[in-house]
């Protein structure tokens, strides 16, 4: 799953154009730190996108993004579906 949304995010970016280099670098320290995809989402330009992280990794891509301007946003799923938490709440990695 990972390699095709990072796939997806390829096409957006190179066939589209619609990346950032600011999504750009997100995508890059995300997959560095253990995401298993990133991509944009959205129609770009606005800088907004998502990564598919292994909840294991999901503090080494907190603090890989942290110095960005961007704020960090985790969604996990459970037996109520997916549950949203914010990143100033978060109490994991």
């Amino acid at each position: 799953m990972g390699a095709l949304i990072s796939e997806a995010h390829r096409l957006l970016r190179d066939c589209v154009h619609s990346s950032t280099p600011l999504i750009e670098e997100c995508v890059e320290r995300c997959l560095a730190s253990g995401a298993y995809g990133a991509k944009l989402s959205g129609s770009g330009h606005g800088g907004c996108l998502f990564a598919l992280v292994p909840w294991d990794a999901i503090g080494r891509v907190r603090v890989a993004v942290a110095g960005l301007p961007v704020r960090v946003m985790v969604f996990t799923s459970g037996a109520l579906g997916v549950a949203f938490t914010p990143t100033d709440h978060y109490e994991g990695n």
